[in-house]
């Protein structure tokens, strides 16, 4: 029977599990809305982050404008990354609310995953009705699946709660940060009030932690090996509104062939583990005979083998 810690943490902690840290955010905007208290909380503890920004944020712009409008959400994404204390975000350029029909996606990132160190990948969440946070999460979790290197997902939430919680990041100490970060939009809050929104999201999560906690951020953290199972889970799901958008990979169910493939990897991996450790246990034997009072004792008939086989070797080779 499941019970309510199976839903959301009941506990805080200061930052998310991983070292190395990449924040795939769909559009300039959404690596601070969704987790900007938490990256200031792993840059203050020496961690590395690094955000890629997915699209180019100018959906509803005329295309001899889009370029500009482009440059200039990626500007404000710079000057937020400068309170937070990470380096300038890249960019993919893809359009945006079309990332749902771009299967090239996966691996693309697929090749950033395995160039690089990071052990924890931040994306939007599994629950998110925008079909660029609900497209950018499912090609994360199959270029995850296909990776070589272990490492985990972190699911955000922006416009919609998460479903499950495994993490609660207490950002109280740094909320001012992430206050001053997200006023670095104003070109989406001139739309929508939208760090209100945040704040009140931010505040809501606190409910099931102590008094002191005034704000945290919720995180869906999943393991490598659990990837396959929530695709399969998120396909079977009911197709999401597009407003519009082309309905591509996002909405439809993963296909078998990608699944095997995925499967058939973490075998490998596993088999790879296991030979790992054979090899380390033959390399412990060896030094174990290397080092015995028998292997000692016998140098001497070694060392007179050796002179007996050269010498009846230069006889032969009269």
């Amino acid at each position: 029977m499941r019970t309510e810690s199976d839903y959301v943490a009941y506990h805080a902690v200061d930052k998310l599990p991983g070292r190395s840290v990449l924040v795939l955010a769909p559009h300039a905007d959404d690596e601070v809305f969704g987790c900007g208290g938490t990256l200031v909380k792993h840059r203050r503890a020496g961690d590395s982050v690094s955000v890629v920004i997915v699209t180019d944020g100018s959906f509803g712009q005329p295309e001899d404008v889009r370029a500009a409008h482009a440059a200039m959400r990626a500007g404000e994404s710079l000057a937020a990354s400068r309170l937070i204390g990470y380096s300038a975000p890249d960019s993919l350029h893809y359009r945006d609310r079309e990332l749902a029909g771009c299967d090239g996606l996966v691996l693309h990132l697929l090749k950033i995953f395995n160039e690089s160190d990071f052990d924890l990948i931040c994306v939007p969440s599994i629950d998110e009705m925008h079909p660029d946070h609900h497209a950018l999460v499912l090609a994360a979790l199959r270029a995850a699946a296909l990776g070589v290197k272990d490492v985990s997902v972190a699911m955000y939430e922006v416009g919609r709660p998460l479903s499950r919680v495994t993490h609660l990041v207490d950002v109280s100490d740094v909320y001012e940060v992430k206050l001053d970060a997200m006023r670095c939009f104003p070109s989406q809050l001139s739309h929508q009030s939208y760090d209100q929104h945040i704040v009140a999201l931010n505040t809501f999560r606190t409910y099931t932690l102590s008094k002191e906690v005034l704000y945290a951020e919720a995180f869906w953290v999943v393991n490598q090996g659990d990837i396959p199972d929530l695709i399969r889970a998120a396909s079977m799901q009911p197709q999401r509104p597009t407003d519009g958008a082309s309905s591509g990979m996002a909405e439809r169910a993963l296909p078998a062939d990608v699944l095997n493939c995925a499967e058939l990897l973490q075998q490998q991996i596993q088999h790879n583990t296991q030979l790992d450790e054979q090899v380390a246990s033959l390399n412990a034997e060896v030094d174990r005979l290397y080092n015995s009072n028998t292997w000692r004792l016998t140098a001497p008939l070694r060392a007179l083998r050796r002179v007996v086989t050269s010498s009846l070797q230069r006889l032969s080779g009269r």
